[in-house]
């Protein structure tokens, strides 16, 4: 469980412009402050669909690399620059209202 998770995720979509790995583990540490806490944030958003990664011309989410968290997981690993790319329906349905 997420203390504060909505407002954690709505800063996310917030910062959503712009997004890195580095990003996305700084906001989330604000709220989460075990380093492993916020690892295992970034993994479900990941294994749910809900964060891509931006590799070439366009965002891959986990259904667009057959379901393999892993191989998503180790772009970001390898890179803290690594753009990010929150899902259209996430961003949908956090931004309307």
């Amino acid at each position: 469980m997420v203390p504060k998770g909505s407002d954690l995720l709505f800063e996310i979509v917030q910062q959503r412009e712009n997004l890195t790995a580095s990003k996305l583990r700084y906001i989330a540490s604000k709220e989460l402050k075990d380093p492993e806490s916020v690892g295992k944030l970034i993994d479900v958003m990941l294994w749910n669909g809900s964060l891509g990664v931006v590799e070439g011309d366009g965002a891959r989410y986990i259904f667009d690399v057959g379901y393999k968290r892993q191989y998503l997981a180790t772009l970001l690993r390898g890179d803290g620059d690594v753009s990010l790319s929150l899902h259209p329906t996430l961003v949908a349905a956090l931004t309307t209202g």
